[in-house]
This record gives C-alpha cells, sequence and structure tokens, in this order.
C-alpha cells in the first residue's frame, strides 16, 4: 500500500511541477500582450491626433491605464505624454501642460533624456501658443 501511494505521489509530482510552470509562463504571456496592447493604443492615439481628437485621447487613456496595470514607467511616461499631446490637439493647452509636467517627472526619474527633450519642448510649445513667455 505504501508502494502505491509513493508511487502515486512520484507520478504525480511532476504535474504539480509542469501546472506552476504553465501558469508562470502564462503570467509573461499576459504582460507581454499587455504591452503588445499598449503599443498599438499609443500608436492609434499617435494617428487620430489630427484626425479625431477625442478618439486620440480616448486611447492614450486606455493605454496609460494598461501602463499603470503591468508597473511600466516607459509606456507610463509613453501614455502621460500621448494624453498631453492629444489634449494639446484639442487646445486645451492648461491639461496639455499638466500632463507633459507628468510625462517630464517621469522621464527624469527613469533617467529617458530623449523623453525629458519631448517634454519640455511640448511644455515650451504649449507655453508659446498660450502666450506665456516667462
Amino acid at each position: 500500500m505504501k508502494k502505491q501511494i509513493i508511487f502515486t505521489l512520484l507520478l504525480l509530482f511532476p504535474c504539480f511541477i509542469l501546472f506552476s510552470v504553465n501558469q508562470q509562463d502564462s503570467l509573461k504571456i499576459d504582460e507581454k500582450g499587455l504591452k503588445e496592447k499598449i503599443t498599438e493604443l499609443l500608436e492609434l492615439s499617435e494617428k487620430n491626433r489630427t484626425r479625431n481628437n477625442d478618439l486620440a485621447l480616448d486611447y492614450a487613456q486606455k493605454a496609460l491605464e494598461l501602463s499603470k496595470e503591468i508597473n511600466n514607467d516607459d509606456f507610463l511616461y509613453q501614455s502621460e505624454f500621448a494624453t498631453g499631446y492629444a489634449y494639446y490637439s484639442k487646445n486645451d493647452y492648461e491639461n496639455a501642460i499638466q500632463w507633459f509636467k507628468n510625462s517630464l517627472q517621469i522621464s527624469q526619474r527613469i533617467k529617458n533624456k530623449s523623453g525629458e527633450a519631448a517634454s519640455l519642448n511640448r511644455i515650451g510649445n504649449t507655453l508659446q501658443l498660450m502666450g506665456k513667455y516667462q
């Protein structure tokens, strides 16, 4: 009887290990799928800036939600910047500046120099359009 139990346990043990590995792999696949979705949403936001500002904003905010869900700072920066740009395209400069400032803080924290430059550039352009030169 003991031999049967031991034999059964030895047969089931690899199954438990495989199940555990498969769960970890599915989490990686889910995160990879979310990253692809975020990239797609950011591209759609950019394409719609000049066509449909509201749709561009919607795509950027959806990308922002997913970026927060997977806690990815690079995507978070890009989503904040895209949201700011959508507001900029809608001529809602006050909101645009706020989102560009958010993206600036993130880019500085993650040491993304090109992101920092892009955010500063957009802040400057927006302030200029508003007639605020100081």
